[in-house]
């Protein structure tokens, strides 16, 4: 019995550029969900000195230009993975990410922060 690579079409092999999307668009959100809920907490501890001019809000704000940056990344590599139909269970996580990302990142630009 030999092993071959997993194929939804016969003969045809899975790029690995399709799972580098996937598995940087789950970094970006384990990475984004633990920023903001230091982050969080900090604030809802002390308020707004406990996240300013010091290593929560550094943190905050470093991992957000990151995220956008990789979800970008991600979004332009899963936009070329499906021009090339490759199909991944997940290529819809970059395909989503980063418009959603950017999206949150206006709104809040607009309407919260000052």
């Amino acid at each position: 019995m030999s092993r071959q690579a997993f194929s939804l079409r016969q003969g045809r092999r899975l790029r690995p550029i399709a799972s580098w999307a996937v598995y940087s668009s789950i970094v970006v959100v384990v990475a984004m969900a633990v920023a903001y809920s230091i982050f969080g907490v900090a604030w809802w501890a002390n308020g707004e000195d406990a996240v300013s001019d010091n290593w929560i809000g550094w943190t905050a704000g470093v991992t957000l230009i990151a995220s956008l940056v990789l979800s970008l990344a991600a979004f332009l590599v899963a936009a070329l993975a499906m021009a090339r139909r490759e199909h991944r269970p997940m290529l819809w996580l970059p395909l989503w990410l980063f418009p959603v990302l950017a999206g949150t990142v206006a709104i809040l630009e607009f309407f919260v922060i000052e």
